[in-house]
């Protein structure tokens, strides 16, 4: 099996978002569910962010723009074009992400993998991407032009999932499966199996490889659907 690398982020900015989540119990919580499917866990962030992490938690810090929409995208490109594990894939996933099983034996071959929404507005979810090793390379200058298209706008307007769109449109007509983008290949994945959002806390969701607690009423039962449905990573 390939060795990944699951790629969180997650820079803190309490003066915008005062009220924000525990993203550090959430990125533990990740940080577990990664080891227990053989993956290694890294969470990107900014110099100062970096300090408040717990012992245990490998990180990958870098200058970031203080608008956490840019930062996000920043970040990724940063990672991309880094030499840190340059031979192991990478997957870009949220810290409010939980990964529930090896889903690497699923993925197809393409140079990026990245998910698709349905019946929305907004037609790609940047909460999965998956980053072959052998074509890290030459995607650094998709992930540039995503991240210098990422506007400095507030968090709701997603413009870091909306920057995404702008540089693999036009939207596929099938909506999921292979397209060819700038030169490279690119696989389109359904979001219900490769970052599903979970609506209720006692549902298991066992179809999906990877769950995206994202919005608030989500990320408040996180760590309810942790202990009930996977109680070892909420114990450890």
């Amino acid at each position: 099996m390939k060795d990944t690398v699951v790629a969180s982020f997650w820079c803190h900015r309490p003066a915008d978002f005062p009220d924000a989540a525990d993203y550090i119990g959430m990125l533990k919580i990740l940080d577990r569910s990664c080891r227990a499917a053989g993956m290694r866990h890294v969470v990107l962030t900014d110099f100062k962010s970096s300090q408040m992490l717990p012992q245990g938690l490998e990180f990958f810090a870098t200058q970031l723009p203080r608008n956490l929409l840019q930062a996000t995208t920043a970040a990724q490109a940063e990672w991309v074009r880094a030499t840190r594990y340059p031979d192991d894939d990478t997957v870009f996933v949220g810290a409010d992400c939980l990964v529930l099983h090896d889903f690497r034996p699923f993925l197809r071959p393409a140079d990026l993998s990245i998910c698709t929404f349905p019946h929305r507005k907004l037609w790609i979810m940047n909460g999965f991407i998956h980053v072959p090793a052998a074509s890290r390379e030459k995607l650094i200058p998709l992930f540039d032009r995503v991240a210098h298209g990422t506007r400095a706008f507030p968090a709701k307007t997603c413009d870091d999932m909306a920057s995404w769109e702008r540089v693999l449109r036009p939207r596929p007509k099938d909506l999921w499966g292979k397209e060819e983008r700038h030169g490279l290949t690119v696989r389109f994945l359904p979001e219900p199996i490769w970052n599903e959002r979970p609506l209720s806390a006692e549902e298991p969701y066992a179809e999906a490889h990877v769950l995206h607690f994202r919005g608030a009423p989500q990320k408040a039962m996180f760590f309810e659907w942790v202990k009930l449905h996977r109680p070892e990573l909420a114990a450890a």
